[in-house]
This record gives structure tokens, sequence and C-alpha cells, in this order.
């Protein structure tokens, strides 16, 4: 499991270092999107890429295709309907939720956790991190994955049990103004939703967010309810494909771990677009650099990068035998989503690469 660990902290490394990576060498005279096609068939043909894309340009559907796998054992291929898992991508979910009872005036999000969760034993924490600073991962509250996961990961079934294992940790930080990403942190934002809301975080979602938008493939069943069309995830082991579902935990929760479509999805990016779930004031208020984050920054559950047409905020995901990113370019119409039940940071990579065609440098 160590390893694993490291893998998924590299990935989250992984998505604030995405500026830094050299312009492809594909020929400017390719259309971007003949050479994303060709590009994703070579990494196809190698073994290197399993998944679903779908390319977008002022909500005109440019790509949608699906390539490899869903089962390797029964040699069964994917198609555009096939759901993977997000990894930390949900955090997006997370932080919509949130900022829905701000707008209703439910949530103050410069109140303290103590504020909604008055039995939340760590007053330390309880008294000085802010709701702006879990949003931000600024406050300090550390990780979940570590020898207390391992050892529960089965028995953790709800955010109440999250919270009650990981609460007497003391802080990693004082809260302000440094970066350091924190599941534990949005398993708490999530346990505000439920608190708040009086509905448990699955259902909240279900009822604000997937129902109203018709994302009738996106949830979080737990591992022994998943639907039919839930692929299966592939972690590279001494160079063999591996079902990595000795690593999942029972459920997904706010910090990560929901599973959707490449065209659920979209209808999230566009809807957000349109302020269809949140006012255009509060989506700034989500994509704004509240934070840096090296050369990019950190919004409200959002990643903020680059500037002028090439600016796009998102969120990817990772962990052994799932990647993920969706990221929206509000100036130049774009929106990238990239799914795949093969290790990270392989969505990263095919989404990096489009936006190097386009000339986004």
């Amino acid at each position: 499991m160590a390893n694993i660990i490291i893998k998924i902290t590299v990935i989250l490394t992984f998505l604030f270092s995405i500026l830094g990576c050299e312009k492809a060498s594909t020929s400017s005279t390719i259309k971007p999107i003949d050479a994303l096609k060709q590009h994703v068939s070579n990494l196809h043909n190698d073994d290197k890429f399993s998944g679903s894309i779908l390319i977008a340009k002022n909500e005109e559907v440019l790509l949608h295709e699906a390539i490899g796998y869903f089962n390797r054992a029964e040699k069964k291929t994917l198609d555009t309907d096939a759901q993977f898992r997000l990894g930390s991508l949900n955090k997006m979910f997370t932080s919509i939720g949130i900022l829905m009872l701000v707008e209703e005036g439910s949530v103050d999000l410069d109140e303290t956790i103590g504020t909604y969760l008055p039995n939340f034993k760590n007053k330390s924490l309880s008294e000085s991190v802010t709701v702006h600073h879990l949003l931000t991962h600024t406050g300090g509250t550390g990780d979940i994955f570590g020898p207390m996961f391992d050892k529960n990961k089965l028995s953790l079934k709800s955010h109440d049990d999250y919270v009650r294992l990981f609460e007497g940790r003391e802080a990693t930080m004082p809260p302000g103004n440094t970066f350091q990403y924190s599941n534990f942190g949005f398993i708490l934002l999530g346990k505000i939703i439920e608190n708040v809301s009086g509905q448990d975080y699955y259902a909240f979602l279900k009822e604000n967010l997937f129902k109203k938008l018709g994302m009738n493939a996106t949830g979080f069943e737990p591992e022994v309810r998943v639907s039919k069309n839930l692929t299966k995830g592939y972690m590279r082991l001494e160079n063999k494909w591996v079902d990595n579902k000795d690593t999942l935990p029972w459920r997904g929760t706010a910090a990560g771990g929901a599973y959707s479509t490449t065209a659920d999805l979209f209808k999230f990016a566009v809807a957000l677009q349109n302020e269809k779930i949140i006012s255009r004031e509060t989506l700034d208020l989500a994509t704004t650099k509240h934070i840096a984050m090296g050369d990019a920054g950190y919004g409200y559950g959002f990643g903020i990068f680059r500037q002028g047409d090439a600016f796009f905020y998102g969120h990817n995901g990772g962990a052994p035998g799932m990647s993920s990113w969706l990221s929206t370019y509000p100036n130049s119409g774009y929106i990238v989503i990239v799914l795949s039940n093969y290790d990270p940071p392989i969505a990263d990579e095919i989404q990096r690469f489009y936006v190097e065609q386009l000339g986004f440098e």
C-alpha cells in the first residue's frame, strides 16, 4: 500500500505541474482533433490508454469516443456510456454543494468548522479553521491515506466514520496562506453539507446536482452495489495490468471516489457556465486564484491555470486504476474531458497533448 500512497501523492503533484511540460512535436498542419485521435490510437496500440474522451467548443461536441477495455479478462470493449471512477475530480462536486449552501445563506465561508460541526472533538481546529480554509487546502487538516486508512478502509462507510477516525489529530500547520492538499479537509466539507442540509452527502448531491442536470450515470454507490456499467480499473504491477479492486475503499466520499461518464461531466461543465447550478458571481469566486500553487493556483475546489485564451479551471483525479481530467476554457470556449481505467497520469497527458495542439503555450 505504501507504493499506492506514493503514486497518489505523485498525481496530486502532477495536477500542479501541468504548466511545465514541453510542447508536443506534432506538425501544426494536422488539425488538433485529428492529431489527438492519432495520438490516442498510438497510446492504445501500445497498451497505455483505455478510456473515454469528450472535446467540445462553445457547447458543440467535436469528439466523443471511447477506446480500450471495459473488462480485459472478457475482452469487453468500452463505449461512451461507460462509467469511470473519478478519484479527486469530484472535489468540484463538493465545492459546488458548499457554494449552493452559501448562496442560500446557510453557510458562511468565513465561519469556522465548529459553527457547522459542533461535536468535532479537536477544538484547536474547530475554532480556527474556516470553510474558506477547507475549500482552498489551507487549513492544515491533513490527509486520510496511510496506515490508519489501510487498517480501517472497509469499515469507513460514512463521513461520520472518517471524522471519528481522524478528528483527534493535531493540525499539520497553522491555517492561513500555505497550500497543503488535504483530503480530510474535503471530508469535513462533506460533513458540513450533511449537518447544514439535513441530508447525507450522497442524497444532497443526487437531489440538488445530479438529478437536476440529468447526470443519471453519476453517483457514489458502494463497491458491492456499483452499476454494471462501471468499468474495471487496472493498475500496472511488474509490467502487467492488474485489477485494482483490492485498493478501493468501501465507498467514495466528498474527497473523491465518485463515478461518472464523459457525457455527464459535460453536462456539469456546461451547466456551470450557463448559471444552471450557481450564479456567475459565485462561479467566478470558485475559479479565482485564492492560493498559489507554484505557477498556478487553487480556488474553491478548482485548480486555476494559465492566462488569456489558455486560461482554464478544473480538476483531475488519480489513484491506481483510475485517471481523470475535466477542464473548462471559458475564454476560448473549450471543454476537455478525459476518463481512464488505467493508472495516472494518462488522462493528464492526453488533456495536455490536445491543448498543445491548439497552440496554448
